[in-house]
């Protein structure tokens, strides 16, 4: 049997869809619901816009579901229960009827023919129910009771923790196949490359020492619809014993804060900033960001190098946009002329409007080939003031990515600490075969890269690139064995001289 929160919340955003497919104004409705597997309460409105826009895109873009769940057993028929949502707009469910159990019978050795099965199964509700639909979902028995015990266990949970259970929940159920969808979404075939691509290791485990490193921000994103504009603020905040927790506020915009230009003004954003007491706003075109997720989505183990570049180029192409796609207030001194034009005087070209999208991917590409080849090993160490917090060993064949492998601290470095990266190098070639290198990243150098590129982009100046240069000298920060030229160049040269060369690099030096 199903848990009563988590049926109470599904037939709860149910019953709205339905009030919202049948009113005349369905934006002036104004009910709370909580999303289903989350704590976050939204704008009832806002949930149904997001499902009608998101679900035809990743998952299926036809009319009406059909839910089985199915035995673990081996049985004459492994149909334990059935329920057919129908839709009448694409992506929102608005009714749940239980069908008989008897009317779709299934065996075990079906589930190897989901082509032949879904053909059966759209017969029968064509004569039972005089209706098509356009995917079926299988639930294995203990996919029930794994979801019971998450929703038993959620309110335990704070908003970082029940991510992580949530996560952990995805990909076992993805992995072992508990949950399978019939057409498969290209979603579930991304996720599932996912999962393949770090083997046993746990995504939540990349989740939480990323979370970990990111420095504590407050900020609020905008999204820009042609239909409606909804913000997002996210906070990363020290809780208790200094573990950090994460909060999140999404909300349906209102006519009064938030106007429907995206072209917003520095007082239109700064209203929003006060609204949120954010840290900064960022403003984002919507329909452009989900269709790159959506050509995300499409990638496939081993990772296509041509691809990468291409949607490389297309993330440095939404970078140089500012205004166009994306907007932020504080508004970074480096968009401002005169301060360009001065530090241009000194030799400093810094001018991300003119970044050089097109030829950066095949930049980093050709450096990569040169100085590491097609096929290699990389072993990558995060450390904090030298001990390590995760060791990974990444493996390229063609230059893709295919394996990431964790490797237990004990099997490479003897001591607590990192001594040297000259044994522990030694000892992975001894245990795993033969490494490129080996890198030792602290986790200060990441928190400084997305405070300086991302929550603190307003403050982005030739000071903190040279403060950051700096600490990419230092081996306490980067440390590279055996060091190859281009790192050799790093730590040789001057920060400034850096600083310039790179940027004649990464910016085009024609104004056109």
């Amino acid at each position: 049997m199903i848990n009563k929160r988590f049926q109470e919340d599904w037939l709860k955003m149910l019953n709205l869809n339905y009030e919202i497919n049948h009113s005349e104004n369905p934006e002036i409705i104004n009910k709370t619901l909580k999303i289903p597997f989350t704590h976050l309460e939204v704008d009832g409105y806002l949930l149904y816009f997001l499902f009608e826009y998101l679900y035809p895109k990743f998952i299926n873009d036809q009319k009406n579901v059909v839910d089985i769940i199915i035995s673990d057993y081996d049985i004459d028929n492994i149909t334990t229960d059935a329920y057919l949502y129908k839709t009448s707009r694409l992506g929102i469910y608005d009714s749940i009827v239980k069908l008989p159990t008897k009317s779709i019978t299934i065996k075990q050795s079906d589930m190897k023919h989901l082509d032949d099965l879904f053909i059966k199964v759209q017969s029968t509700l064509l004569t039972t129910n005089n209706i098509r639909i356009a995917s079926i979902r299988f639930f294995r028995r203990r996919t029930i009771d794994l979801i019971n015990r998450y929703y038993e266990e959620m309110e335990k949970y704070s908003n970082l923790e029940y991510l992580q259970h949530l996560i952990d929940l995805i990909q076992k159920l993805i992995k072992e196949n508990l949950i399978v969808i019939y057409p498969e979404p290209n979603l579930v075939q991304f996720l599932k490359n996912i999962f393949l691509l770090i083997g046993d290791l746990k995504f939540s485990n990349f989740f939480n020492l990323f979370f970990e490193i990111l420095p504590n921000f407050n900020q609020t994103i905008v999204f820009h619809s042609n239909n409606l504009i909804f913000t997002l603020n996210t906070q990363k905040i020290a809780r208790k014993q200094n573990k950090p927790e994460l909060l999140l506020t999404l909300k349906r915009s209102d006519n009064e804060n938030f106007p429907m230009d995206f072209d917003l003004n520095k007082e239109e954003l700064s209203q929003i900033r006060k609204v949120f007491k954010s840290d900064n706003v960022l403003s984002l075109r919507f329909e452009p960001l989900i269709n790159y997720m959506l050509e995300l989505s499409e990638l496939r183990i081993p990772l296509e190098k041509k691809r990468i570049e291409l949607l490389l180029q297309k993330l440095l192409y939404a970078v140089k946009s500012l205004g166009i796609h994306w907007n932020i207030i504080p508004r970074p001194k480096i968009y401002n002329t005169i301060f360009r034009f001065l530090i241009r005087l000194i030799g400093f070209n810094l001018n991300p409007m003119k970044i050089s999208y097109w030829a950066i991917p095949g930049f980093i590409s050709n450096m990569v080939d040169t100085y590491l080849g097609l096929n290699y090993r990389i072993t990558l160490i995060i450390a904090d003031k030298e001990k390590p917090l995760s060791i990974m060993m990444l493996g390229f064949q063609d230059s893709s990515l295919i394996e990431i492998k964790s490797i237990q601290q004990k099997e490479i470095i003897v001591t607590e600490n990192i001594s040297t990266l000259s044994s522990a190098w030694n000892n992975i070639n001894i245990k795993y075969g033969f490494n490129v290198l080996i890198v030792k990243i602290d986790i200060k150098i990441i928190e400084k890269i997305f405070e300086t590129f991302v929550f603190r982009l307003n403050k982005l100046n030739i000071f903190t690139l040279y403060s950051l240069m700096r600490m990419l000298k230092q081996s306490k920060y980067l440390e590279i064995y055996p060091e190859l030229p281009p790192f050799q160049l790093i730590k040789k040269k001057n920060s400034f001289s850096l600083i310039k060369l790179l940027l004649n690099v990464l910016i085009d030096k024609y104004e056109f």
